[in-house]
């Protein structure tokens, strides 16, 4: 008998992951969005070592996190050679202080001076700098070494003094952007974790700097402040931003950061902004739309970031079964009775039935239901039926309860049920307290059943111990972005009970998944596997 082989079917990420495995998350399920096929992967890897090259970055420096992002067009080469700096800085002043037995603080004191990307100067620029003083050269282990260990220890002890004063007008600087809108609160976070620490330089003054020359390249440049903060975390120079500002004047769309960004390191090199901004209008008038043009941009961006004919062709084929799937789900919401399930019934039955077909089979349903005059008292049930969420037997069950128990389902029976189902010792009192005000902060619950009985599932869930309230909070928050119940189940069931991930980033990464893909199901999965 022989002996059956079975072949395992490629995996991207792990496959990305083998070539630069300490690239991390969620970068490297970016690369693997990205590159899908073998021959992809193959053509990154070959990518992946010209780039390694030209940062400069040398043998024993692990440099897997930059690559992946110069990979996702996310930080320019230019900016990438900077931060090889910052990684050789530090592993100088970590052999200069193994050398001279220097004791743990004065290291974390050159690392905090020298070799952040907060740091005025790198290491290796200011060794350079006072070793100029000194005939021939200086390395670790000439005698001229100690001397400038000594210089640099002082200028940093300085910094370190000083240090109290610009933390906190760095702070007040970040806070006074993001209040005043000039900067989303993820960038302005972004800013804090490099520039709110000891011996960081005086944040203000730099980021004006920039500021005026990427507005001196354009002053109308409504993402100028965005981009002055890419350039002081190192994505991008300041040329480079300037040029991003000027061909945004070209392009006549409301484009996000990140796709001008990688439009900008992408293409500028090969051609002017005209060029780039008709490329793109070219690609959006072969993409079949709904209602606008732009809503294929990032199908748009899509194709222009592979650059190929055959990337094309799909693109085309996505965009017109986006637009189907779009008209589609505007016929189902026509209907009141679907009212929270558009997307969910789009999704079940877009391609295999119109919408009279699913009205019929709704119909049906209903018609089985026991109910009291109305056969729509039981739409609800009858939807999740549709959505095979429910098997009949438990809807007729359902519907019966209901029928026999009507006084329940008047104003407020969500919250009555709710009520019921919390295990605690608190009163009904506090308990309806306790969801009112956690739900105070949001709107989609007052015109959605649906999603309001979802929320009251994972507050009464905290009440029971059953979620956490870092849980509770975070489905909360994705409910107001009106994404759906399964997507947001599948989430907080992978997320751990203690988690070093933040709100922000979470819902950021959903929101960048999903801008890739348009697929809430695979954004929920690719966030899942990044909190595990």
């Amino acid at each position: 008998m022989k002996e059956e082989i079975t072949v395992k079917p490629f995996n991207a990420e792990e496959a990305v992951l083998n070539i630069l495995p300490k690239a991390g998350q969620p970068e490297a399920g970016f690369l693997a969005l990205k590159f899908k096929t073998e021959e992809e992967v193959s053509a990154m890897a070959k990518s992946a070592e010209e780039i390694r090259r030209d940062i400069l970055l040398p043998e024993g420096i692990d440099g897997d996190y930059i690559i992946a992002k110069v990979l996702l067009n996310e930080v320019s080469l230019k900016a990438a050679q900077i931060r090889v700096e910052i990684l050789l800085s530090a592993r100088a002043a970590a052999e200069l202080c193994s050398k001279l037995v220097l004791d743990g603080k004065y290291f974390k004191l050159l690392l905090n001076a020298y070799a952040s990307p907060a740091s005025e100067r790198t290491f290796i620029k200011r060794w350079g700098e006072l070793s100029a003083s000194f005939e021939g050269e200086v390395d670790f282990n000439s005698k001229e070494a100690s001397k400038i260990v000594d210089a640099l220890l002082e200028e940093a002890s300085k910094l370190e003094e000083l240090s109290p004063k610009i933390i906190e007008e760095n702070e007040a600087f970040i806070e006074e952007l993001s209040k005043n809108k000039k900067l989303s609160q993820s960038m302005a976070a972004r800013l804090a974790d490099y520039y709110v620490k000891p011996c960081a330089k005086a944040l203000k003054p730099a980021f004006e700097n920039i500021l005026k020359e990427i507005q001196a390249a354009e002053a109308s440049f409504a993402l100028a402040y965005d981009f002055a903060a890419r350039v002081l975390l190192l994505n991008l120079t300041a040329e480079e931003a300037a040029s991003a500002a000027v061909l945004s004047k070209e392009i006549k769309y409301n484009v996000l950061p990140e796709d001008l960004q990688f439009l900008a390191l992408k293409y500028l090199k090969l051609k002017t902004p005209k060029e780039i901004a008709d490329t793109l209008e070219a690609v959006l008038k072969r993409l079949p739309y709904a209602d606008f043009q732009e809503e294929n941009l990032s199908l748009a961006f899509k194709v222009m970031t592979d650059a190929c004919g055959d990337t094309l062709l799909k693109a085309e084929r996505e965009a017109s079964y986006n637009r189907g799937k779009k008209l589609f789900l505007r016929s189902v919401a026509s209907n009141k009775h679907f009212n929270g399930y558009e997307d969910l019934l789009t999704s079940a039955f877009y391609g295999k039935t119109d919408k009279d077909g699913v009205e019929e089979r709704f119909i049906s349903v209903l018609r089985n239901l026991p109910h009291n005059k109305d056969i729509y008292e039981n739409a609800d049930i009858a939807v999740k039926v549709l959505l095979g969420k429910l098997p009949e037997a438990d809807a007729e069950t359902q519907a019966l309860f209901r029928k026999e128990n009507k006084v329940l389902y008047s104003a407020g029976s969500l919250e009555s049920e709710a009520v019921e189902s919390y295990l605690g010792t608190k009163d009904r009192a506090e308990v309806l307290r306790f969801l009112r005000e956690r739900l105070s902060a949001y709107e989609f619950w007052k015109s959605d059943d649906a999603k309001y009985g979802f929320a009251l599932s994972l507050l009464v869930g905290e009440l029971n111990g059953n979620i956490t309230p870092f849980a509770a909070s975070l489905g909360l928050d994705m409910l107001q972005k009106n994404w759906p119940e399964a997507s947001i189940d599948l989430v907080l069931k992978a997320l751990p009970a203690h988690t070093n991930f933040t709100k922000q980033s979470i819902l950021s990464a959903y929101e960048k998944f999903y801008l890739v893909s348009s697929d809430h199901e695979d954004a929920a999965k690719r966030v899942s596997n990044m909190l595990q």
